[in-house]
């Protein structure tokens, strides 16, 4: 993996839930902040790390509500990792790197899709 991702282009995470989104996002976290303790943001919404920023969405009703936590500010200034981007995807640029996750049906298996 590379180890960087622009700050204009936010890394989106799809997949059910346990399909290991926070995972994947706690990897990148740790190695693009040096960050040895990295809660998820499910009720925080966002945890800024100064290097870069990770977002769940999953509670949210609306883009609204997104944009009232300053996505596009953090998207402008710092690389962006967000869990549940559906209620975004739209708003933000075509400037973005998805990842879809899923668990295969032992449960043990997960399969990454770059699209």
């Amino acid at each position: 993996m590379a180890d960087k991702i622009a700050a204009d282009k936010p890394l989106l995470l799809y997949g059910d839930l346990g399909a290991g989104k926070t995972e994947l996002a706690r990897a990148i976290i740790k190695k693009l902040a040096n960050a040895n303790e990295i809660p998820s943001p499910t009720f925080t919404l966002v945890q800024d790390y100064g290097t870069v920023a990770h977002f769940d969405l999953y509670r949210l009703k609306t883009a609204d509500e997104a944009f009232e936590l300053d996505l596009d500010t953090y998207i402008k200034t710092r690389p962006v990792i967000i869990e549940w981007p559906q209620l975004v995807e739209d708003y933000i640029a075509a400037n973005f790197a998805p990842i879809k996750l899923e668990l295969k049906l032992n449960g043990d298996t997960r399969t990454a899709t770059f699209f």
